[in-house]
């Protein structure tokens, strides 16, 4: 039979996500570590981290026995695709050699890989779900951020976004600070004229989020922000609005000093707003004929193109 001290020996093995800890599970873990302070348990802990940059650099270098130099633009789309997950990386990497994407080049004696096709890559649905299962965990400001242009779809116009900047719903500190965070982080992209969601699933989670008398409250105030940038509410006594704003020039996120938001695009992005929110979010018969009025102005803005 056993003895009584070997039926007293326990091993517990756990493991958690260190930015998904409950109240219940931080509970647990403090008794943990007062069982060790009391001598009563012998604890220990392993902190595994996602990869770095330079690892998946140096993983990279070592499967493609390739210098840093011809690497690195390849290791930082891996990265930014995968979040420096282990097995994203693992599997991703198997994909590009799978689908020939990265193959052996005979000339170059070497693997060789199109760069522009790799820059193309988009986010797999995995690392999406993480990214959606991370997006409570966010600032506010970076929220307010992805909620805002959830609004305008898949993608946005970095001049739009600049445009809003003055937007009374705008996050605290502007939108560039939060862009530079959301990117680091994977869950947006941005170039010289567009901020695109990696994933559509994510821009999908962000604006379904939203409760949706909130959500046309803020398609309405989008709307009616963007209309009082345009001469949409000008009667017709006044100036002509191809003659009140042939262009609207602004400054690009990245200052790109050539960028502009012409008037007709502009008409149309406040119209679509103002019926995103919906015809039975205006009850005032007023604001009915008023928007009404916007719906003209951006069809026959549209007919002339």
């Amino acid at each position: 039979s056993e003895c009584p001290e070997e039926r007293q020996r326990l091993i517990f093995v756990g493991m958690y996500r260190d930015n998904e800890v409950s109240s219940d599970l931080m509970l647990f873990i403090t008794n943990l570590m007062n069982l060790e302070g009391g001598g009563s348990a012998n604890v220990t802990g392993v902190e595994l981290s996602t990869l770095s940059l330079d690892d998946v650099t140096e993983m990279v270098m070592s499967e493609l026995r390739l210098p840093r130099r011809l690497v690195s633009k390849l290791a930082d789309v891996v990265h930014k695709r995968t979040l420096g997950h282990a097995l994203f990386v693992v599997q991703l990497l198997n994909s590009l050699v799978s689908d020939l994407t990265i193959s052996y080049s005979p000339l170059l004696h070497r693997f060789y890989w199109d760069q522009d096709k790799i820059c193309t890559l988009k986010t797999a649905d995995n690392v999406a779900s993480l990214l959606i299962a991370n997006l409570a965990l966010l600032p506010a400001g970076e929220r307010q951020c992805l909620r805002i242009i959830s609004c305008f779809g898949i993608q946005v116009q970095s001049d739009l976004l600049e445009l809003l900047e003055d937007f009374k719903l705008a996050p605290q500190g502007g939108f560039k600070s939060c862009l530079h965070d959301l990117v680091n982080q994977g869950i947006i992209e941005v170039d010289s004229t567009l901020i695109v969601f990696a994933h559509d699933l994510i821009q999908e989670q962000v604006y379904e989020g939203i409760p949706v008398k909130e959500r046309r409250q803020l398609h309405c105030d989008i709307g009616i922000f963007l209309g009082s940038e345009t001469s949409l509410d000008i009667s017709c006594e006044h100036e002509p609005i191809d003659a009140a704003i042939d262009r609207i020039f602004l400054s690009d996120v990245v200052d790109n000093e050539d960028s502009y938001i012409d008037a007709s695009s502009l008409l149309s992005i406040a119209t679509s707003q103002i019926n995103n929110a919906g015809p039975e979010f205006f009850s005032d018969r007023m604001q009915r004929t008023r928007f009404a009025s916007w719906n003209l102005r951006a069809g026959k803005d549209a007919a002339e193109k």
